[in-house]
């Protein structure tokens, strides 16, 4: 009885962790080949949305940004690093070679507004939210007749 005990729950362990792995290769093989990814970091205001990604090196000649169906699609390159053959290099983690990220943006943006700036390595794009999209205030009124009955009293 105590063996069966401490079989299933490594059975139910090993089964967890076979879907766990098929998750990841599907996962793996599924995504864009990249040779890196840059750091993105969105916020959100009143008037909009703002992404700002980390592309040292990249130019802006390199860089693509669409937008289909409300997916909006990064795409750029670093040039590889010229390095010194004749130096013993110990170590090489700047990345190069190209990149993608994708977002999918909220239904309620003005797309025809999108804009995209790049300053000193860090590339910048505002999505402004549709007009109607924006908070508003909604003023009460009185109808005349009630308003005067009021001051009456």
């Amino acid at each position: 009885m105590m063996s069966s005990r401490l079989l299933f729950p490594a059975t139910v362990a090993l089964r967890s962790f076979d879907r766990q792995v098929d998750r990841l290769l599907e996962q793996a093989l599924a995504a864009p080949t990249a040779s890196w990814s840059p750091a993105l970091d969105i916020a959100e205001s009143e008037a909009g949305y703002t992404l700002v990604l980390d592309v040292p090196g990249v130019s802006a000649e390199s860089l693509s940004i669409g937008l289909e169906r409300g997916v909006l699609t990064l795409k750029g390159e670093r040039a590889p690093v010229a390095r010194d053959e004749t130096l013993r290099w110990h170590r090489g983690e700047r990345a190069q070679g190209g990149f993608v990220r994708q977002v999918t943006l909220p239904s309620h943006v003005d797309a025809s507004r999108i804009t995209a700036s790049l300053e000193h390595g860090v590339l910048t794009i505002t999505v402004p939210k549709a007009e109607s999209a924006k908070a508003r205030q909604i003023p009460v009124t009185v109808p005349q007749a009630i308003a005067a009955d009021a001051s009456a009293s």
